[in-house]
């Protein structure tokens, strides 16, 4: 998603100024929000969720697939 944006980046003169600085955000609000979801959001789950109890089941994607892989 960043290396999409990273264009806007080479632009000269008057809108180079002002996509600039709006581009900035963008990757700094995607940087913070992927290292939120790759610790803050585990983190929770196993303090919230640490006496649920879990079911063994299977997706059911998983189990059409083993179902065509079986014919």
């Amino acid at each position: 998603m960043v290396a999409a944006v990273v264009p806007v980046l080479f632009i000269e003169g008057l809108t180079g100024a002002f996509f600039k600085p709006l581009i900035a955000a963008y990757v700094l609000a995607i940087a913070a929000s992927l290292i939120v979801a790759m610790t803050v959001t585990p983190a929770l789950c196993l303090i919230l969720l640490n006496n649920a109890r879990l079911e063994g089941r299977e997706s059911p994607v998983v189990l059409g697939c083993c179902a065509i892989t079986r014919r």
